[in-house]
């Protein structure tokens, strides 16, 4: 059984398997939840808060969170 599913899994990720619609799969950027994370992960980790550029000129930066 562990043999059979090893073989029907790889069969699976090479692309052979004949009843699964691949094409829909690989087409739909829903799917690619991880990889849209990971960009936006990126994004986030690249961007600079304005107000560090100056230390000195902060405006409106009071250290009290009012939410």
């Amino acid at each position: 059984m562990e043999r059979w599913k090893y073989e029907m899994t790889i069969r699976f990720i090479n692309g052979e398997d004949k009843d699964f619609q691949y094409e829909e799969v690989d087409g739909n950027e829903e799917w690619d939840v991880i990889e849209n994370m990971e960009a936006e992960d990126r994004w986030f980790d690249e961007e600079e808060p304005e107000w560090t550029a100056s230390e000195d000129a902060r405006e409106g930066e009071t250290g009290i969170q009012d939410f």
